[in-house]
């Protein structure tokens, strides 16, 4: 069977229309949609996949990470400009991610249940000095006994021997905690 030369050509040239015209269908008209569709799926496809996580945030490690206790194993996460002025205390933590370009999960949300405290409980005693600095020492009903200090407590200007009211409670680690302090004149 012998196909014309004209026929053959005017046939490529036919398909040819059909597969451009089925192109710029497909992108939406022109080819100049064309190239603007296909930069915008390629920065669609550049953007990192954000991923969730849950766990038990085990302490910072730096202003740049900290330290997530997931199924048993420590793992370590970066975090993100907008969260490294944030406070992240010890407990459970639920948080979005996205790994980087060199396979870093870097946190960009966190949200962090509020530790459980103790009830609030008063005392009065003798300030007899600080054991370091998160902790003071103070004698009540003839017995010495050591509180941590929150972090707002600042024990400067305060003598050993003053007597002192204390308010205090026990914090998420079991620890009694001395969250405010009066000298007694």
């Amino acid at each position: 069977m012998k196909i014309n030369k004209k026929f053959g050509v005017a046939l490529v040239v036919l398909l040819g229309i059909v597969v451009a015209a089925g192109s710029i269908a497909a992108y939406g008209g022109t080819n100049e949609n064309h190239l603007f569709n296909r930069e915008e799926t390629e920065i669609e496809n550049n953007s990192p996949e954000i991923l969730t996580g849950e766990g038990v945030l085990v302490g910072r490690i730096d202003s740049h990470s900290v330290e997530i206790e997931i199924d048993g194993e420590p793992k370590v996460f970066g975090i993100s400009d907008e969260l490294r002025d944030r406070e992240f205390h010890a407990g459970e933590i639920s948080f979005k991610y996205y790994l980087d370009e060199n396979e870093r999960a870097i946190i960009t949300e966190a949200e962090l249940e509020e530790p459980e405290r103790g009830e609030v409980n008063t005392a009065e005693g003798i300030f007899t000095g600080l054991a370091d600095g998160h902790t003071a020492e103070l004698k009540i009903d003839g017995e010495y006994r050591a509180y941590g200090l929150a972090e707002n407590i600042d024990f400067s200007g305060i003598d050993v021997g003053e007597k002192l009211w204390i308010v205090y409670q026990e914090n998420e680690n079991g620890r009694e905690e001395i969250i405010k302090i009066e000298i007694i004149k």
